[in-house]
């Protein structure tokens, strides 16, 4: 069973408890936003002068045009499934943000431990993201440039400048 699976909260009150828990523990800001056509949404907040940011995909309906003894469900049931997995979706990311900000006032890991993969980067990307492109270099022997326009470094620690 997944975590929250047949929650009633709705979306929006989990967004006004996660931007409360925030708060309490000194966000300095907080944006919500979302995209139809991306069928996404973003929550965006400032934690001791750093910029982190989450997405939460709301999932396609289609998905749950079945049930799992593929079984035909009406459109509106599928609706009501993908809605429920939407909430569900929420409250996972408002229980793990809690248990990351409990862990850092704890002590028991940094800010930076805790919330690097969500912080932003001046071109807008996450840390995860960016991380993420780079796996192909470092599969390969190879570390990611540490400047834009930077070759990563050769054999004896050369690095070319692009021109």
């Amino acid at each position: 069973m997944a975590y929250a699976e047949g929650t009633t909260v709705p979306v929006n009150r989990t967004i006004a408890e996660l931007e409360r828990l925030l708060d309490l523990h000194g966000a300095t800001g907080f944006a919500y936003g979302r995209d139809s056509e991306q069928q996404v949404a973003h929550v965006v907040f400032r934690l001791q002068g750093r910029l982190c940011r989450f997405s939460v995909d709301a999932p396609a309906v289609a998905q749950y045009a079945r049930t799992a003894n593929d079984r035909r469900r009406s459109p509106r049931q599928a609706q009501e499934k993908a809605q429920a997995e939407y909430r569900r979706r929420w409250r996972a990311k408002y229980m793990l943000t809690k248990a990351l900000l409990v862990a850092v006032q704890d002590g028991d890991i940094t800010l930076a431990e805790a919330f690097l993969p969500y912080m932003l980067l001046p071109d807008g990307s996450t840390v995860a993201q960016w991380a993420e492109e780079q796996f192909p270099h470092m599969e390969a022997g190879l570390m990611p440039p540490l400047l834009p326009g930077v070759s990563p470094p050769l054999p004896g620690g050369i690095a070319i400048e692009a021109g």
